[in-house]
């Protein structure tokens, strides 16, 4: 068996990818390779590769894949004074190879020469490409230990960009595979005292992701990333294509996700400079990086598309992790960045298409309390704090409702983000009782209810979190909870079904009833007018036992 051999086995293993398979083979069987008679030469494999040609991607392919195979030689690998560049020419060309290619990108409406959407078997193969490169980059680190001193922002480049799994061009196992190889990398740098400094993640998002972003501004900022006080229309070249004005959404979409992992790791890593013989340990501050990584962050979160919107939102949360109350409310951006989500409260049914629409709700509630949190840590801050949550309140969740109409899954998650708001406003919740708990009765109480149980039971639980955060009015607003708790129980009692989600919501309805009874105070005249109800109706008895 000769590397020749071995690349006729590449092809074929190309050919026979079948888009029906769970996940197709993406590597030559170790029973192949053990046949090779002589040592890898990693020399003389940089010099078949050719560095300048892209073009060709089933070739790019098959070179990929038989390289992979040769460095798991049993033979072994040849190691002489050019086996480092060597390593570092392989390292680099199948670091560009598998960058994620633009056929994952989102077509332009208003761009005639956009390519055609891929084919199945394409995509399967990228994917398949993918993964067999990621190990052939694991093999060449692992083979080469002193490539960990050349960590190059290609490289970085590449396994950022497989560290999110949801992505369509990442399996789980690229996934998996690029998230080792980067900790490897990190660990290895820091451990072996070398420069992991903030000079690789500034040359990234100097080098990758601004180039990209560049003409995706707003000007709700200004230049250092700052809140700008008097925003100045941005002129634009009417010749000018949308793909070219958002290069980061319709051709290198990847960039997203570097951009996402490149905030994961700016504010935890402890980084490591050598410096004439003396160690300096530096921790890298998000400051110094704000001007880089506001623009990107709000050109996401300001896109049109749906998918964007909820990854802004997520890359949102993870930013304000890292970010101190005090850079928000110098910087002035905690303002722009509610400015900027509260419309996403309004992506309802039918203007917005519902799974679209529970995506973005789902991924902007969460966004917006994480704001409000780091907005207003301090109990001196309360009053604006229940001002913000009040607006997004009746934005978001009262005005959601009005216009949900028969879209019950678009309900359910309103109704569950309701008991996260009111879990945020605590005590503070008693201002809006009289919004909030009819609107919790009426779907507790409505006729045809227990044909959705989640919708029953986001509400039961939403009821049980207002007792909780309300109970010095619960006495003033019994009746209309207890309009809730029964009807709720007589429905369940007539309807037979058999269902654990069902049987959940009876148990939620009683622990909301004896949370009731401990808050009106057990042997109160109040709680004796409650025992009267209950006891009138015999479907009753057991929603509260006294």
């Amino acid at each position: 068996m000769n590397m020749l051999q071995l690349r006729s086995f590449a092809r074929k293993l190309i050919h026979a990818i079948c888009v029906d398979d769970a996940l197709p083979v993406s590597c030559i069987s170790q029973e192949i390779v053990d046949r090779l008679v002589v040592p890898t030469n990693l020399e003389e494999i940089s010099q078949t590769i050719d560095v300048t040609d892209s073009s060709n991607e089933t070739s790019i392919h098959e070179d990929i894949i038989w390289i992979e195979a040769s460095l798991r030689n049993p033979k072994g690998v040849i190691h002489n004074d050019k086996t480092g560049d060597a390593a570092l020419t392989i390292q680099t060309w199948a670091a560009r190879a598998i960058i994620p290619s633009s056929i994952f990108a989102i077509r332009s409406h208003f761009d005639p020469s956009s390519p055609p959407q891929a084919t199945a078997w394409k995509i399967v193969s990228y994917r398949l490409m993918a993964i067999a490169g990621l190990r052939l980059l694991a093999r060449v680190q692992y083979l080469v230990p002193a490539l960990h001193d050349n960590l190059s922002l290609d490289l970085l480049t590449c396994l950022a960009s497989y560290t999110d799994e949801r992505d369509p061009w990442t399996e789980s196992e690229a996934a998996r595979a690029a998230k080792a190889l980067l900790e490897q990398l990190i660990d290895a740098s820091i451990a072996g005292k070398l420069t992991f400094t903030s000079t690789l993640i500034s040359g990234l998002l100097q080098g990758r992701v601004k180039p990209l972003f560049l003409r995706s501004k707003n000007i709700a900022i200004t230049a250092q990333g700052r809140k700008a006080n008097y925003p100045v229309p941005i002129a634009t070249n009417p010749s000018d294509s949308e793909v070219e004005l958002k290069q980061w959404k319709f051709r290198d979409i990847y960039i997203v996700t570097v951009f996402g992992w490149i905030l994961s790791v700016l504010d935890v890593r402890i980084l490591i400079t050598y410096a004439n013989g003396t160690n300096t340990v530096q921790e890298s501050t998000l400051e110094e990086h704000w001007p880089l990584v506001i623009p990107p962050l709000l050109a996401i979160l300001d896109d049109e598309a749906i998918s964007n919107k909820v990854k802004g939102c997520e890359l949102l949360e993870r930013f304000l992790t890292i970010t101190p109350a005090s850079l928000l409310h110098r910087t002035g951006l905690g303002e722009v960045f509610q400015d900027t989500l509260l419309p996403c409260l309004s992506y309802l049914p039918s203007l917005t298409p519902e799974d679209e629409s529970l995506s973005l709700l789902g991924a902007v509630y969460p966004a917006l309390l994480s704001l409000i949190r780091a907005r207003y840590p301090d109990p001196a801050s309360v009053a604006k704090k229940m001002t913000t949550l009040d607006k997004i309140l009746r934005v978001g969740i009262l005005k959601g409702f009005a216009y949900a109409g028969e879209h019950v899954r678009i309900a359910t998650i309103l109704m569950c983000k309701t008991t996260d708001l009111i879990s945020e406003m605590g005590i503070m919740s008693v201002r809006r009782l009289k919004d909030i708990l009819p609107l919790i009765t009426g779907v507790l109480s409505a006729p045809f209810s227990p044909a959705h149980p989640p919708l029953l039971l986001a509400a039961a639980l939403a009821l049980q979190c207002l007792i909780l955060n309300a109970w010095p009015r619960m006495s003033y607003y019994r009746g209309e909870v207890l309009k809730g708790l029964t009807l709720s129980w007589c429905m369940l009692n007539e309807d037979h079904r058999r269902s654990d989600e069902l049987s959940r919501v009876r148990d939620v309805l009683r622990q909301n009833a004896a949370l009731l009874r401990e808050v009106l105070g057990k042997d109160s005249e109040t709680m004796q007018e409650v025992y009267q109800l209950l006891h009138a109706v015999p479907q009753l008895d057991k929603l509260l036992p006294s």
